[in-house]
C-alpha cells in the first residue's frame, strides 16, 4: 500500500503473509528517508541515517510509525 503525504513524500506499507515480514517506510523521490521493519528483528531506520538499523526491544506498530511521521510532516 502507498499513502501520499502533503509534504510530497509517501508511506509504503509492506506485509508478506508467507514469511511474516512487515515493513513501513517514508519515501521521498523513491528513496527511504525513515522506516521500520522486522527483516530480522524489529528495528528503525532513523531519519539521520536511514540505512542504519536501530534495534527495537518490541514490535513497532503501524500506529507508532505513523505517530513518528506526524511529528515531522506538518
Amino acid at each position: 500500500m502507498r499513502i501520499l503525504l502533503k509534504d510530497r513524500s509517501s508511506i509504503s506499507v509492506y506485509y508478506n503473509d508467507e514469511n511474516g515480514k512487515t515493513g513501513f517506510a517514508q519515501l521521498r523521490n523513491n528513496l527511504r528517508v525513515f522506516g521500520a521493519d522486522n527483516a530480522a528483528n524489529w528495528h528503525w531506520h532513523p531519519r539521520e541515517e536511514p540505512e542504519q538499523h536501530v534495534e527495537s526491544e518490541r514490535e513497532i506498530t503501524f500506529a507508532e510509525f505513523l505517530a513518528e511521521i506526524e511529528k515531522m510532516v506538518k
